[in-house]
């Protein structure tokens, strides 16, 4: 596990880093099922998963990006072990991106750890407002006052290794089919970029109620590349926090709280404060992350029944 690590580590450093076509979250360790398809299944509950990021608070141009996430994922008792759903709404002033998928994971168990993997496949929207466009040159193609959308097929794809020694590692690629856009436009092409992800993280018990869990994640399109690492501290799978660090760009400052007594319902913040390139950017985003987990939602199988005095 440390020479995996430390193979994320080298190929951050030693590649320019700068930000990708597609947003990302502070709390992608716990999301894996967005960057990568196939985490599909590998937890045994269902779940339900919502993230909201506002990105350069004050930001003087008006309309700063702002993102959200909804996972869906529910465990299978077929031959395809597991399911799920992502919905994502990006905003970035005049233009706003939706993407749609639904995909569905395999997982093998072996005596060394367990191999899973997953495809999502799904549409890519992206609407243009006109209205919200200023023009130097009144002519310009894409001086009509109008909103426009196109919609294009897309689909992601992934692998995903755990270890019996509790480390784990996966590739994604996302957006395969880099749907591209023209908006009606000749000549005119914006593309959405593929991206590939390998990540890589472990899990150490420090004491009996206190875990540590470092993390980290490379991602490319194979033009520019960036890295996050960090580590998250859990007391008693109750109380966590950690702190993690993109790449010539920001640091994040994480915390969070399972609630109820099954822990099932988990929120976290996450506070980000760009360290550089400050002179084109606000130094201020902020994440929410929520989660519900639903223990007794298994497609196939059997489902645990409750009475006042036992379960089975």
């Amino acid at each position: 596990m440390k020479r995996i690590l430390l193979f994320l580590i080298v190929v951050g450093f030693a590649t320019q880093a700068k930000s990708q076509q597609n947003p990302f979250f502070s709390h992608f360790a716990l999301n894996p099922t967005y960057y990568n398809a196939g985490y599909i299944g590998v937890e045994e509950y269902a779940h339900v998963i919502a993230m909201h990021r506002s990105q350069w608070l004050g930001y003087p141009g008006g309309n700063a990006p702002t993102t959200q996430l909804l996972t869906l994922s529910a465990p299978i008792q077929w031959k395809l072990t597991g399911a799920a759903i992502n919905i994502f709404n990006d905003n970035l002033g005049p233009v706003s991106n939706i993407e749609i998928q639904a995909g569905v994971g395999y997982k093998k168990d072996f005596s060394f750890g367990t191999i899973s993997l997953g495809v999502m496949p799904g549409i890519y929207s992206k609407t243009l407002n006109g209205d919200e466009l200023i023009f130097d040159d009144p002519n310009d193609p894409f001086n009509t006052g109008t909103k426009e959308s196109q919609i294009k097929p897309d689909v992601s794809a992934g692998i995903y290794f755990k270890s019996r020694k509790n480390f784990h590692f996966g590739l994604g690629v996302t957006n395969i089919m880099s749907p591209k856009f023209n908006f009606g436009i000749e000549d005119f092409n914006n593309q959405v970029a593929r991206s590939f992800n390998l990540s890589g993280g472990t899990i150490y018990k420090i004491r009996r109620d206190i875990t540590l869990a470092p993390t980290a994640i490379v991602r490319s399109d194979l033009q520019t590349y960036t890295l996050d690492i960090g580590s998250m501290l859990y007391f008693k799978d109750r109380i966590w926090g950690g702190l993690t660090y993109r790449l010539e760009e920001s640091a994040n400052v994480l915390l969070g709280y399972s609630f109820l007594e099954s822990k099932a319902l988990k929120a976290g913040y996450s506070f980000e404060y760009v360290i550089q390139e400050q002179e084109a950017k606000q130094p201020i985003s902020f994440e929410i992350f929520l989660r519900y987990d639903l223990p007794n939602v298994i497609f196939g199988g059997k489902k645990q029944q409750h009475t006042p005095r036992f379960r089975f």
